[in-house]
């Protein structure tokens, strides 16, 4: 399967920004529900506090208050095979908020060596919403019915535009 990772800028729509970028491939959970899994604390990282994560059938997707990372396998699915490439949000609102959007009625349950009584009833979602990543603007990852991942930036304000810095790190990290 083909990972495709497309930026398109500055498209405007009325008066909304989008910035969007798509992931093809296919995507779901063991239920074959293709949802942004909410972290209560069942994904944890050193360097970065996840707020969600989506997984695909060739890697996954996390995301931060600042960054979108992708995780994706090489050929063998090994440990050692893993790359990562990461969008960042330049110069964030420190004050953005995450809403969680279109619950699934599934909910998940993990138990892991760092929890082992477990995190139960955790909720999957079909769209996410970083909400003022900037002033005035929101970033909104959300699921297509064709089961495509759509990520944009949503501006009401012309002017907002200008915030928005991002750099997309493709150095491929291996994760050993």
């Amino acid at each position: 399967m083909v990972f495709s990772f497309f930026i398109l800028f500055f498209l405007i729509f009325g008066q909304n920004l989008y910035c969007q970028f798509e992931l093809v491939g296919e995507v779901g959970d063991v239920t074959g529900n293709k949802v942004f899994i909410e972290n209560k604390g069942q994904f944890q990282s050193e360097t970065d506090n996840i707020l969600c994560y989506t997984k695909l059938d060739v890697g996954n997707v996390a995301l931060t208050i600042s960054s979108v990372k992708f995780f994706t396998y090489g050929e063998s699915n090994e440990v050692g095979s893993i790359k990562s490439s990461e969008l960042i949000f330049k110069n964030v609102n420190g004050k953005a908020k995450i809403v969680y959007e279109d619950p699934v009625n599934t909910l998940y349950n993990f138990y892991l060596p760092h929890c082992p009584q477990g995190i139960v009833g955790v909720r999957g979602y079909k769209r996410i919403k970083l909400v003022n990543l900037y002033k005035d603007v929101n970033f909104i990852m959300e699921y297509l019915p064709n089961g495509q991942i759509s990520a944009y930036f949503e501006s009401y304000d012309i002017n907002s535009l200008y915030q928005i810095s991002v750099e997309l790190d493709t150095k491929s990290k291996t994760r050993d």
